[in-house]
């Protein structure tokens, strides 16, 4: 009787977590606008490693800064483990930091060797990391090319202009998007 009792405790509890999942359309949208405008193989800096694999899902072909567990970044490089925590999570980041974060991604989280090296153009982030974002847009070194209810999708500038708009309208083509200024 007692273990009855338990399998439905733990079938009432699993439920309830299966419920207050994200559907199966989760990501979605940033999916396809990442499908259609990223480079096979390219790096793609993910705000939270549990997006990794709706991402994944979506995009195999795209490389991810963090994805199933955030210990595998820990294991292979103690430094950018640590950077991509306080960049993402938006704290314990200087003043100086924060003005030059475009070009601390792009310069830090790269893919392959020599010439074949390819450093980070895009960030995907939900709309937890809110810190994270301002302090991205605030920087002047990011445009959002693309949000919706689920996430956002922010392009590292070539160079440092004015503040980005929160919203070019959406699912904005990166043309489309807020141009960089000439600052």
């Amino acid at each position: 009787m007692l273990l009855s009792v338990s399998l439905v405790s733990y079938a009432r509890v699993t439920a309830n977590d299966i419920a207050g999942m994200a559907g199966p359309d989760y990501y979605k949208g940033g999916g396809e606008w990442l499908s259609k405008n990223a480079e096979p193989g390219e790096m793609i800096v993910n705000t939270d490693w549990d997006d990794f694999p709706k991402l994944f899902f979506y995009n195999p072909q795209l490389a991810y800064v963090s994805g199933l567990d955030p210990t595998y970044l820990l294991d292979k490089d103690k430094r950018l483990a640590e950077l991509h925590g306080r960049i993402t999570i938006g704290r314990d980041i200087s003043p100086e930091e924060v003005a030059n974060l475009g070009p601390l991604i792009r310069d830090n989280f790269c893919v392959g060797e020599g010439e074949a090296k390819r450093c980070a153009r895009y960030v995907f982030t939900d709309h937890e990391h809110e810190d994270f974002y301002n302090h991205a847009l605030d920087s002047g070194w990011f445009d959002e090319v693309y949000t919706d209810a689920d996430c956002a999708i922010l392009r590292i500038r070539e160079q440092k202009g004015a503040r980005a708009p929160d919203d070019p309208g959406g699912d904005a083509e990166p043309d489309e998007a807020a141009p960089a200024g000439d600052d």
